[in-house]
């Protein structure tokens, strides 16, 4: 049995989905960066005072700015689905051209690939890596 492209109801929940997760997402990077930046004036103040726990503080930026970068890179894979879905090009595999079955899309709004060609990529990617 082939898999078909999901119908406009489908289109329409996961586009909703993928804006609502979206808006949370740059929500929690601006959380994130303020949090880093309130992290980074305590050291200053810390380094200032000659306290020893600046590593400590560091850590924590470090943390939120990788937690940051994260949510990043899922925005650009939700503004690239998003981008699919306006080119009518959404829920077709970008490798073999045929449909992304609709439950991998439910479960995986911005995948690109189908299945199979996803697991290739990985593969290659396993291979060349390592």
């Amino acid at each position: 049995m082939t898999a078909s492209s999901p119908g406009p109801a489908v289109l329409g929940e996961l586009r909703s989905r993928l804006e609502d997760q979206q808006l949370q997402l740059l929500d929690g990077v601006r959380e994130r960066l303020l949090e880093s930046e309130q992290v980074r004036e305590r050291i200053s103040e810390r380094e200032l005072q000659g306290m020893e726990d600046s590593a400590t503080l560091a850590a924590m930026a470090e943390v939120s700015l990788a937690d940051a970068s994260r949510d990043i890179e899922q925005i650009r894979d939700i503004d690239t689905a998003l981008i699919r879905m306006r080119h009518g090009i959404y829920g077709i595999c970008c490798d073999c051209g045929e449909p992304v079955p609709e439950e991998r899309l439910r479960a995986y709004p911005t995948a690109k690939r189908c299945r199979d060609c996803q697991e290739i990529k990985e593969f290659r990617q396993r291979t060349q890596s390592g």
